[in-house]
């Protein structure tokens, strides 16, 4: 259907173009990423052969649809070996192929493939790429309009197909910014960096924080415009920036990215973001163009929340920002509740037994005594005055809850119980999600070795791994049936049981990143591992 379109406006001169830098290699890579499950089933191997950099004044979405033809051609009559797309610069103007090693056409049809063909009773020829509709005439007209040609560079039947197009090649920033040096490969420098600070809307009375992330400085500037009213408002203009800005600004409540950017595009972007945070922590919405159904497509696949067509109207993108950063502003008004929650999960029993254990030292140990009442107090301290609003704190803050709680219990089972902490170095600043790992240490205490005959021991061990901590508790306690054990795993509670580990679980698995497995046997223990993200505690507020 739009490929109709797009012919009805060629042949009225309907079809409006314009021009900026276009990044070849970004590009061809995000139509790739479109069309990628073609291959599904096929020895086929794809290779995106263009320098980074290369860059052609032209129609970027013209472009990509230009790519996006070209590629999904390949891909259609490519049964196995390669689809290769290359590029160089020569003379003023790029040079763009597409390559494959599929079925190939015949001298005779290289150029009736570019032609349109619209009478149904016209004998087509039979080289299965003429009768796959307008792509290819649709193709010839974009290019040629944008002041290019295209063209079959070399085929024959069976051994695969190059084609080719050139366009004009552009002179390192887009032409349609105001300020060049802001796309320019310094944009940390004085100049680049003095632009973007007074771009930059902060106000420490507002709630909420949106970064806009854009390659051309009018989206900015007209995204700043209808939100720096009511929001603080930070701005990068390539996706490495935003990535910068995210780390030293690590309260952004909304990312609005264009899909296409140089260098490393909006979708690319929001998967590295992805990694870290999650769609409930960080909402990301997509600025992309108008019907463009592949970028919605493949922006949802990347992780996006949402998407605002552009040219951008006013209601619909201040609808579409309230409703994600209520939906953000409601996530963490849950986290906050799940942190009370979890606080209120100190059993009245622990406090009574605690209290008890304290009283009865009173009169046998006095030291004993104020020292189980001060670990008791830390214990408390550590509980009821962790911020609400941090759903992430410092390793070190969650092991003093740990130590406090187990020398408690110890105090109570004396030498029933032997507690042993293994830590890597340098991790003290880590930052964990808040009441991550205590309960499971308390989980081993409780069931492992107190309903075990004899002494137990549970073994927290703390690993420094490559991005990730790695945390290991294991006690050599009663275990758990088969059935419990699978429970557990599939996120069901088990009857007869607490909710807090079932609590923490599904905390735990609504982290991008974490992971949890627990194995048991009857008699033998049982073995949890979590693993985290690596995340220090600056970065890692709210």
């Amino acid at each position: 259907m739009n490929d109709l379109v797009d012919v009805v406006r060629l042949k009225h001169g309907d079809l409006l173009l314009g021009q900026t830098a276009v990044d070849i290699r970004v590009a061809a890579e995000t139509a790739f990423q479109v069309l990628e499950f073609e291959l599904t089933g096929k020895d086929v191997r794809w290779e995106n052969r263009i320098p980074p950099g290369t860059l052609a004044a032209a129609d970027e979405n013209r472009v990509r649809q230009v790519l996006y033809n070209l590629i999904h051609n390949a891909m259609k009559h490519t049964k196995k070996g390669t689809i290769e797309i290359s590029a160089a610069a020569a003379e003023g103007r790029v040079v763009v192929s597409v390559e494959d090693t599929g079925v190939g056409i015949p001298p005779e049809s290289h150029e009736a493939i570019f032609g349109y063909f619209e009478q149904a009773d016209r004998l087509l020829p039979n080289d299965g790429y003429t009768g796959m509709g307008l792509g290819l005439y649709i193709s010839r007209q974009l290019i040629e309009r944008m002041g290019g040609r295209i063209f079959v560079e070399r085929s024959e039947p069976g051994q695969g197909t190059r084609m080719t197009f050139t366009l004009p090649a552009a002179q390192g920033g887009n032409d349609e910014l105001a300020e060049p040096a802001l796309l320019s490969p310094g944009f940390g420098s004085r100049v680049a960096s003095t632009l973007q600070m007074q771009l930059d809307v902060v106000d420490p009375m507002r709630e909420n924080t949106v970064l806009i992330v854009d390659d051309e400085a009018s989206n900015v500037r007209i995204l700043l415009n209808l939100l720096g009213d009511e929001y603080n408002v930070l701005t990068a203009f390539s996706a490495k920036e935003a990535l910068q800005k995210l780390e030293s600004h690590p309260r952004v409540d909304l990312m609005i990215a264009d899909v296409m950017m140089p260098e490393i595009s909006g979708i690319d972007l929001c998967r590295t973001v992805r990694e870290t945070r999650s769609v409930l922590e960080l909402p990301v919405l997509f600025a992309t163009v108008k019907d463009s159904l592949y970028d919605i497509e493949l922006c949802f696949k990347a992780g996006g929340n949402d998407f605002i067509a552009k040219p951008f109207d006013a209601k619909t993108l201040a609808a579409r920002v309230r409703t994600l950063l209520s939906m953000k502003t409601s996530m963490d008004q849950a986290m906050r509740n799940e942190i009370a929650f979890l606080q209120a999960q100190i059993k009245p029993h622990f406090l009574y037994n605690a209290i008890s254990s304290i009283v009865s030292f009173c009169y046998t140990d006095g030291k004993k005594a104020a020292y189980l009442l001060s670990m008791l107090s830390r214990y408390l301290r550590t509980v009821f005055q962790r911020e609400l609003h941090a759903s992430h704190v410092p390793l070190n803050v969650e092991l003093e809850l740990i130590r406090a709680y187990v020398e408690i219990e110890k105090a109570r089972f004396g030498d029933r119980l032997s507690f042993k902490l293994q830590q890597d170095s340098g991790l003290e600043t880590a930052s964990i999600p808040s009441f991550t790992i205590q309960p499971f240490v308390e989980n081993a205490i409780r069931h492992g070795i107190f309903e075990k005959d004899g002494a137990g021991t549970v073994t927290l061990s703390i690993t420094d791994g490559n991005g990730y901590i790695r945390f290991e508790i294991v006690d050599d306690g009663v275990g758990m049936a088969d059935d419990v054990l699978y429970q557990l795993n599939a996120g069901e509670r088990p009857d007869g049981s607490g909710i807090g580990m079932t609590n923490v679980r599904k905390r735990l698995m609504s982290l991008p990143g974490a992971s949890l497995s627990i194995d048991s046997a009857l008699e033998k223990g049982t073995r949890v591992v979590v693993y985290l993200p690596k995340r220090e505690a600056a970065n890692a507020a709210g």
